[in-house]
């Protein structure tokens, strides 16, 4: 495992209050600082992380699904037509009441909200067909995930799924302020098979740099239009002078081995 600091959950609920409180909507959990008004580009990483979701998580009608670390519910609500129940879930009480307003607004009957306990991790007392991490596991310490791994291991039934759409390196692993770590895919996967899982998909589904996003970047937000289109163009560049990507966001299905 990597000796580098890991995620504080405290620091992590300290760093969504923040954004909850500056935000007070979808941003908070796009946007990666309170500093600067990232709207615009954030409106195509939403777009680019929702279609690489849909793409891999593949949500059928009668699903029930686990959106892990939920947040405001972002891609909670973009599932939930698509399946029979999804619970979002998350340790940020801030976050959550972001996303329980909105759906007050569009009612959709087939979501609920809860809260982590950060003592104990446990999972709603249900059988579920999938469960997604989305950026989600890079403020999740080891620690913690050997606590959870086991727990989603008992939930999750026979031929179900962990999609994960995550930043990974393709080397070492990186950790920074005790907020993030970024694993590597090799620690990420002997966290897994540690605890009887088996990686049946890595690959890179969002580069960063991004082509697409350096499109959209300097255009007007009018042309939303353009985004299947810069989606594609997304697939087409994520190997294109690989040497200057900082990273990718990883598509990854995991099953029980």
């Amino acid at each position: 495992m990597s000796e580098n600091p890991q995620p504080s959950i405290e620091k992590v609920l300290k760093l969504y209050k923040s954004r909850a409180e500056f935000h007070g909507d979808e941003n908070a959990v796009l946007d990666g600082s309170i500093l600067h008004d990232l709207k615009h580009t954030n409106i195509i990483i939403d777009y680019l992380t929702r279609r690489a979701l849909l793409d891999y998580l593949k949500p059928k009608k009668d699903d029930v699904i686990i959106d892990f670390g939920c947040g405001v519910g972002r891609l909670t609500f973009v599932v939930a037509p698509k399946v029979s129940k999804i619970y979002g879930l998350d340790i940020s009480p801030e976050l959550l009441m972001i996303a329980r307003k909105k759906n007050q607004e569009v009612k959709m009957n087939n979501i609920e909200f809860l809260q982590i306990d950060i003592e104990k991790f446990d999972l709603p007392e249900i059988q579920f067909d999938k469960i997604f991490f989305v950026g989600t596991l890079v403020h999740i310490s080891d620690h913690v995930l050997e606590i959870l791994l086991p727990k989603i291991k008992a939930r999750l039934k026979s031929n179900g799924k962990i999609i994960l759409i995550e930043y990974l390196k393709a080397d070492k692993s990186l950790s920074q302020n005790n907020e993030v770590i970024m694993r590597s895919h090799e620690h990420l996967k002997n966290i897994f098979e540690k605890n009887k899982f088996k990686i049946a998909l890595l690959k890179p589904a969002i580069r960063m740099p991004s082509y697409a996003i350096t499109i959209w970047k300097k255009i007007n937000a009018s042309f939303s239009f353009l985004l299947p289109f810069l989606y594609l163009v997304e697939k087409a560049t994520l190997k294109r002078k690989s040497k200057f990507v900082d990273y990718y966001y990883y598509a990854v299905e995991i099953i029980m081995d």
